[in-house]
Order: C-alpha cells, then structure tokens, then sequence
C-alpha cells in the first residue's frame, strides 16, 4: 500500500513537471505544430483505450459509437494531449457508476467532438475561470482527484493552436458538455505558420 502511494505520488509530480513544460513552450511561443491528415474516430478511440483503466476505477462506461472514418488536418500529438484532458476531466468529476458520452459529428469545413459527462457540473459564475491556468474548481470531488489545473488551459491553446475553439455548456449537478470545433483543413502548412496562428490567438484570450 506505501509503495503504491508513493508510485502513484510521483507519477503525479511527473505529470506536473510535464503539463509545465508544456505550458512554457505555449507561452513562449514554441508549440510547433505538425499538422497531417488524421482519422479522429481513430485518435479518439485511442483516447478512450488511454483512460478506460482510470474509468473502470469508479465504474464509469465510456460510450463512443462511431465508427465512420472522419477526417481533419491535424497535429496528433498535441489533438491528443487536448482531447485526453476533456476527456480526463469527465472521469474525474462524474459520479460512480455513471458514463460519459463521446460524439463525433462533421460539416463541410469542420468537425465537431462533444464529451459529455454525468457529474458535478459547473456553476454558471465559474465558468470565465474554467480555462485559466492552475484552476481548479471547488466541487465535492477536487480534494479527491488529482491534477494540475493546467489540462483544460493546455487544451484551449492547442485547440485554438489549430484555429478552432471549445465550447462548454453545464448544468450543475447534472452535466457538463465540452464541445471541441476543429477546422477540417486549418491552413496550418508548417510550424512557423502554426506558431504565428497560436500567438495571435493566445494574445486574444488573453486580452478576453
């Protein structure tokens, strides 16, 4: 029991180190992009594979029923990072023995991933902070669950990296729905372009 602790301890601090890490590269300009031609059903499935142990821990069902290829010009690495902390997120802040549902939709210009959970939610007067770095909401779970308060501000840069944004809608006690809108082609073609892209609109929210 002690040794796991401490595993589990410093598994957090390495995940600390990491989301800084990548915070300094976001505020210095220095996400370089590589942007490919990517099947999100794919990447997204991967995601749910990544974290069904975390989910299996309080008995909560991931459902994800798409199996059409759908396609976006995106950097998976990052795409990734952005979708695991969403997606992490509606783990840790749903209720034992509920699920999270995944959905994926497309249009003719961009592609559109929702997470929705069945958990604490989010007061309405919170919401301008959700995005902020080291923020973590007070609800009923926090002192319980791990984490940074990084994810979600890492996740609004690289989604916005890649010239779309993140929508959330929440009813507290009830629901929280993170909608991901994505570019099918964002127009990224290298990564001085991605990092001229991810400047000018780290300079908007800041400035929001």
């Amino acid at each position: 029991m002690l040794l796991n602790k401490a595993y589990d301890s410093n598994e957090s601090q390495l995940e600390i180190i990491d989301a800084l890490l990548y915070v300094a590269k976001a505020e210095t300009n220095q996400l370089h992009l590589e942007p490919k031609k990517i099947n999100i059903t794919v990447l997204i499935n991967e995601v749910i594979d990544d974290l069904r142990l975390q989910a299996s821990k309080k008995n909560i069902r991931a459902i994800f029923r798409n199996t059409k290829p759908v396609y976006a010009e995106i950097d998976p690495r990052y795409m990734k990072m952005a979708l695991s902390n969403i997606v992490n997120n509606a783990i840790k802040y749903s209720h034992r023995d509920s699920s999270f549902r995944v959905s994926l939709k497309e249009s003719s210009d961009e592609i559109l991933i929702s997470v929705k959970d069945k958990g604490v939610g989010i007061e309405p007067n919170k919401m301008q902070q959700l995005f902020n770095k080291f923020t973590r909401l007070p609800n009923k779970y926090s002192q319980l669950e791990g984490g940074s308060g990084l994810g979600l501000f890492l996740s609004k840069q690289i989604v916005m990296a890649h010239g779309g944004e993140i929508d959330v809608y929440s009813r507290p006690e009830q629901e929280t729905v993170f909608i991901i809108h994505i570019p099918k082609n964002s127009g990224i073609n290298n990564s001085d372009t991605a990092n001229r892209i991810f400047d000018k609109r780290r300079v908007d929210l800041s400035n929001g």
